[in-house]
C-alpha cells in the first residue's frame, strides 16, 4: 500500500507537468504577454534562490564523499575520488550562488565570485564535518549519489536542449533579439527551452529519500511531494513573469528534471526506494 502511495504520487505530479506543457504548447504567448511584470523584487528573490536548495544539498554530499574519499585505502581510488568530489563541491557551490551574485554583479566574475564564496561554504562544511563517522557517512552514500549524479545528468540534459531548440526568451522577443517559436520548433537564437532553474527546483525529488532519513518534517512523509511540487510550480511562474521563460519551457524543465531524478533514485534503490545497502567491492563502494 505504501508503494502504491508512493507511486500514485508520482504519477500525479507528472501529470501537472504534462499538463502544464499542453496548456503552454497552445497559449505560451498569450500567457507570458499576461504574467509578464519587467522588474519585480519578488522575481528577483526567487531566481536567486531558485536553484539553491538541490545544489546546497548536492555540495554538501559532495563534502561528505570528500571526507569519505580521503579514508580510502587505494590511493589510486582516494586521490581520484577526492579530486572528483572537490571539484563536484566547486561547480554545486558556483551554481548554487551565482543567481544571488547576479544581482549584483554579471559577466564572468558572477561565476569567479560564485565559485569563490561555494569554495568558503565547501571548506566550512568540511571543517564542521571533517571527524564525522564512516558509519555515518555511509549511511547515506547513496542518497548523495543520487543527488549527484542527478544534477550532473539535468546540467548535460538543460544545456543540449538549449543549445538544440535554440528558443528566445519572452524578454529578448519584446527588445526584438528575436521572433516566437513553438518549443517544438527551431528557434531564432536563445536559451529559453527549457527552464534550468525549473528543473533545478524540480530535481529536489531526488532528496526525498535523504531527507525522509533525516526526518524533515518529523514522520509526515505525505508532505514532501506537494512542498516540492509547490515549490517547483511557484519557481516556473516567476520565470515566466520575469519573461525569461515560456509555460512550455518550464513544464520541459519540470519533467526533466523530475524525471531524471527518479529514475536516478530507481537504479539505486530499487523500485520500491528503500534499498540502502552498499555492497562491498561493487562500483558504488569505489566511488
Amino acid at each position: 500500500m505504501k508503494l502504491f502511495k508512493s507511486k500514485i504520487q508520482d504519477i500525479v505530479v507528472f501529470v501537472i507537468f504534462v499538463g502544464l506543457l499542453i496548456l503552454g504548447t497552445k497559449l505560451d504567448f498569450k500567457i507570458s504577454d499576461k504574467m509578464y511584470t519587467e522588474k519585480n523584487w519578488l522575481n528577483f528573490f526567487v531566481a536567486a534562490i531558485a536553484k539553491l536548495p538541490f545544489y546546497f544539498v548536492a555540495m554538501y554530499a559532495c563534502v561528505n564523499l570528500f571526507i569519505s574519499a580521503l579514508r580510502k585505502q587505494n590511493k589510486a581510488e582516494k586521490y581520484i575520488m577526492a579530486f572528483v568530489y572537490c571539484l563536484g563541491a566547486l561547480v554545486c557551490g558556483m551554481f548554487a550562488f551565482e543567481d544571488m551574485i547576479e544581482v549584483f554583479i554579471d559577466g564572468i566574475f558572477k561565476y569567479l565570485i560564485a565559485m569563490a564564496v561555494g569554495a568558503l561554504v565547501s571548506g566550512y562544511l568540511y571543517y564542521v564535518f571533517r571527524n564525522k563517522a564512516e558509519e555515518e557517512i555511509i549511511r547515506y552514500k547513496k542518497e548523495f549519489l543520487t543527488i549527484i549524479i542527478a544534477a550532473a545528468i539535468i546540467v548535460v540534459i538543460t544545456f543540449a536542449l538549449k543549445s538544440i531548440i535554440d528558443r528566445a526568451r519572452f524578454y529578448e522577443f519584446l527588445n526584438r533579439h528575436g521572433s516566437f517559436t513553438p518549443w517544438y520548433k527551431k528557434g531564432t537564437g536563445g536559451d529559453s527551452m527549457p527552464s534550468g532553474h525549473v528543473a533545478i527546483a524540480a530535481a529536489l525529488f531526488a532528496t526525498i529519500p535523504l531527507f525522509k532519513k533525516m526526518d524533515l518534517f518529523k514522520g509526515k512523509n505525505y508532505l514532501y511531494y506537494p512542498v516540492i511540487a509547490l515549490y517547483a510550480l511557484l519557481v516556473g511562474l516567476s520565470r515566466i513573469a520575469f519573461g525569461m521563460h515560456y509555460m512550455s519551457d518550464v513544464a520541459i524543465g519540470g519533467i526533466v528534471g523530475y524525471c531524471v531524478s527518479k529514475v536516478v533514485t530507481w537504479i539505486l534503490f530499487g523500485f520500491a526506494e528503500e534499498n540502502t545497502e552498499i555492497k562491498e567491492g561493487s562500483l558504488l563502494s569505489k566511488l
